[in-house]
């Protein structure tokens, strides 16, 4: 049984089961087992690949993995089902400016749409918690959305000048 748990610091899969992931890994009784063993085998050099080519740090242990929000919005559809994290958002991202360029009151904004209605999520680095018809559940942000969320959250209209 994998537990995924995730807050404002990344990312963390727990492995609770009779065999740790790396025992798993190295232990190879059935050739079913082995196909899936070598996937996961796979997702790991992936992850840790990926880790690398975005300066971020993946720890990889017998009984879990922890990785940045960076990181997991980094990982390829693959590797993501194969260590059983969310799949890619199936919303659409929709933007827009709210004020004057320069004032005060400019901002930026952004919700969530599904089939042309709006949906409630609750975001937390690159996971989206969705709660829409039928389609509720955890999603993982591509990271060019994660940066666009980003500029967007941090941006600060310009101070008034006195």
């Amino acid at each position: 049984m994998i537990q995924l748990t995730y807050d404002q610091r990344g990312v963390t899969l727990e492995f609770r089961s009779r065999q740790s992931l790396i025992d798993r890994l190295l232990s190879r009784q059935a050739e079913q087992d082995f196909d899936h063993d070598k996937r996961i085998s796979f997702a790991l050099a992936d992850l840790r690949a990926t880790a690398e080519e975005t300066a971020e740090e993946a720890e990889v242990s017998s009984t879990r993995i922890r990785l940045s929000h960076r990181t997991l919005s980094a990982l390829s559809s693959e590797t993501a089902d194969a260590l059983g994290l969310p799949p890619l958002v199936d919303l659409t991202l929709r933007t827009d400016v709210m004020g004057q360029i320069g004032s005060p009151s400019f901002r930026l904004s952004h919700d969530w749409v599904r089939a042309g209605k709006r949906e409630i999520v609750t975001r937390i680095g690159a996971v989206l918690e969705t709660s829409g018809d039928g389609a509720e559940g955890l999603r993982r942000l591509p990271g060019w959305m994660l940066d666009a969320l980003e500029v967007a959250d941090r941006f600060r209209a310009c101070p008034d000048r006195d």
